[in-house]
Parts: structure tokens; sequence; C-alpha cells
């Protein structure tokens, strides 16, 4: 799949003399999984290449937020590339606490050391924000 295609490009730029400071991957299907892997085996080539994965939310906290379970090969093969993109990488940044600790406390995720793990939330602009706080006022407002 797509992981595998990612690391199989970046091999062979490296091969061919290119350079990656960073390999930035969303957690998302695990398209980091191979490439994470082939920097932690040592691959000529990507071993002077960070390896940053940015969650958003995986398959498995996504199922669980809407009550259902993963019960296909593909949601078992997805979760087990997104687990496994996460732990292998060198630098994990999470919009928030919450998916962080619902991935290592609830699901059982081996996360890395908490050095190189850091929040970032999503960031709105001013007007955006603003109109987002003038409905959550007027929603609250008594009618």
């Amino acid at each position: 799949g797509t992981s595998y295609q990612v690391m199989d490009w970046l091999s062979r730029r490296t091969a061919a003399g290119a350079a990656f400071d960073v390999a930035h991957f969303p957690d998302w299907q695990g398209h980091g999984y191979f490439s994470a892997l082939a920097r932690r085996m040592f691959t000529p080539g990507l071993r002077r290449t960070r390896v940053v994965v940015m969650v958003h939310g995986p398959l498995a906290w996504a199922r669980a937020s809407n009550a259902q379970r993963l019960d296909t090969l593909e949601d078992l093969e997805s979760d087990f590339l997104e687990q496994n993109t996460v732990r292998l990488a060198e630098t994990l940044v999470s919009p928030s606490r919450y998916l962080l600790r619902w991935m290592e406390r609830d699901a059982g995720w081996e996360l890395p050391p908490p050095h190189r793990v850091f929040v970032q939330p999503y960031t709105m602009p001013r007007a955006a924000r603003e109109a987002v706080e003038a409905a959550r006022r007027r929603a609250a407002a008594p009618s």
C-alpha cells in the first residue's frame, strides 16, 4: 500500500543522493509506518531523516467515538499501521492532550518518550474564532 510506496520512494531518492532532514506523516492509515521502520533499522540514507508524526484521529478513536468496532481486515490493518507509525515516530505531535491520553490509556498504544511528544493545537484565523465564539454565545443565550 501507500506506506510501502512512500518508504520505497524515500529509499530510492536517498540512494540517488537526495537528503531529507524530516519526513512528516499523518497517523491516518499508517502512511509513515514502513519509512519509520526503515529509519529504525538504519536503512542507508534514512539514518539522518527525522520521522515526525502528527496525529489527527486514528481509525480506532473515530470508531470508538461512534460506538463502532474495527470489524474488517482492512480496519485491523489500518489500526496496526497507525499504532506502529506512532510507536516508531521520533517526534509525535498531537492537537490535544486528550487524544494522547486516549491513545495511551484507553487504547493501550505505546507512545514515544514524553520528551519527544508535543501538543500543538490547531490554529484558527481570528475572524473564524470570533464567529465560533459568537455562535456559542447565541446558542447559550436564553430564548
